[in-house]
């Protein structure tokens, strides 16, 4: 007796509401970047905040799949924290903040001028610095600390990775991060379509170089702030934030 076929059993969708109470989880809590715009060290400027808040929407109404790289860029999300902190200057987190992320989210969005600077935080207390953005092979500890078309590959290190270019579409990948696409899909990095670009989790967490989603396996768009390895920026290692803050 012949079985009759099954239509494949597809995802729950969420519901707008939904959806925007992740957003705001994925901005507030996961990022703390509500902290990072209220502390004076960050110099957030909210005029720059609405400029990129709506060139992101006009990108949204067409389905723009370059929206993550202008969010990455100081044209967007990136540049609407001027920072404080000249190069060469201490950006160490606040080791005695009760929240641990928020005090790496100002820290490493305290240094002036985040198109050629960022902060590289290092084990030692009161060696976090703002050192001039890296060319490949250099050290990082985010992206947001190599130059544009660079991803900060951790390798098997905890603290510190190595910047190193985006891939073209057919490389391996583990991370969406590591393609210039900013898609990995199958650990493959593919030409960006909508479904990967605007996917919610991916947007906010690599909107300023402070997240990543991982792009093959059975689940291809979690985000792996809470893995150890292949990810990227504020939350690309979790587990060396609390040691380094020691």
């Amino acid at each position: 007796m012949r079985t009759a076929n099954r239509p494949a059993v597809r995802p729950s969708l969420r519901t707008k509401d939904v959806c925007i109470t992740a957003q705001k989880m994925a901005c507030s809590t996961t990022l703390s970047l509500d902290a990072a715009a209220m502390d004076a060290k960050t110099g957030f400027d909210a005029t720059k905040a609405k400029a990129a808040m709506t060139q992101f929407e006009t990108l949204a109404s067409k389905c723009d799949t370059s929206i993550s790289l202008f969010a990455i860029s100081t044209d967007g999300f990136r540049g609407i924290v001027a920072g404080t902190v000249a190069s060469g200057g201490a950006c160490d987190a606040d080791s005695t903040a009760t929240n641990k992320t928020a005090a790496t989210a100002v820290a490493l969005a305290s240094c002036l001028d985040p198109a050629t600077n960022a902060c590289l935080p290092v084990k030692a207390p009161g060696s976090w610095t703002c050192a001039a953005r890296s060319d490949a092979a250099g050290k990082c500890f985010t992206d947001a600390n190599c130059k544009d078309g660079l991803f900060c590959d951790p390798g098997l290190s905890l603290d510190r990775g190595a910047c190193t270019a985006r891939k073209a579409a057919g490389a391996d990948c583990m991370a969406n991060n590591e393609c210039t696409s900013f898609a990995c899909a199958s650990n493959k990095c593919v030409t960006a379509t909508s479904d990967t670009a605007y996917c919610l989790e991916q947007v906010a967490l690599v909107s300023i170089g402070f997240g990543s989603t991982r792009g093959g396996g059975a689940e291809p768009n979690r985000p792996v702030a809470w893995r150890r390895s292949r990810a990227y920026p504020l939350l690309r290692r979790p587990a060396a934030i609390p040691l380094m803050l020691r």
